[in-house]
C-alpha cells in the first residue's frame, strides 16, 4: 500500500493505529501484565509512504553520487529509472531495506563493471533511464569550457 494522497496518508494512519491495537493485544495474550507495565513504550512498524522512500532513494543516489565525482562521472537519473527501481526495491513488510540492494544490483554493479572495463572517461556523463522493464546507461561527455 503506498501513500500518494491525503486520504492515502488518512488511511495509512488508520493502518497503523489497527496494527498498534492488535500488537498489544497480541502481547496481552502471552506475557503478564506485570512484565507489560515495564515498557516504556511499544514501538510498531509504520509503513512508509511514496513520498518518504522517494527521499530515501534520492539519499542513496546522492551517496553514489559522491563516490564517483573523484572518477570524473557524473551520475543523472531519470525519473522513470527512479520510479523503476523504488518499483524493485520497495516492500511493504522490510520498507525501504531492499531498496540499497536493488541500487546495487541494478545500477551500481553495471557502473562498476562500466569503470573496470575503462568504457567512461573523464568528464563522463552517465544517464540512466528505464526502458521495457531494465535500466538502459547512456553515456555523453562533458565538453570543456
Amino acid at each position: 500500500f503506498h501513500a500518494t494522497t491525503a486520504s492515502d496518508n488518512k488511511k495509512l494512519d488508520q493502518v497503523h493505529q489497527e496494527n498498534a491495537q492488535a500488537a498489544r493485544e497480541a502481547l496481552s495474550k502471552r506475557m503478564r501484565p506485570e512484565l507489560i507495565n515495564r515498557f516504556d513504550a511499544i514501538v510498531t512498524f509504520r509503513a512508509l509512504t511514496l513520498k518518504e522512500v522517494g527521499k530515501i532513494f534520492d539519499n542513496l543516489i546522492d551517496e553514489l553520487q559522491e563516490r564517483l565525482v573523484p572518477k570524473g562521472i557524473r551520475l543523472d537519473v531519470k525519473p522513470s529509472a527512479k520510479r523503476y527501481l523504488i518499483k524493485k526495491g520497495y516492500d511493504e513488510k522490510y520498507g525501504a531495506r531492499p531498496l540499497r540492494r536493488a541500487i546495487q544490483d541494478e545500477l551500481e554493479h553495471r557502473l562498476a563493471d562500466g569503470i573496470l572495463a575503462e568504457e567512461y572517461e573523464k568528464g563522463s556523463i552517465l544517464s540512466v533511464t528505464a526502458i521495457g522493464g531494465k535500466l538502459a546507461i547512456s553515456i555523453s561527455v562533458e565538453q570543456p569550457a
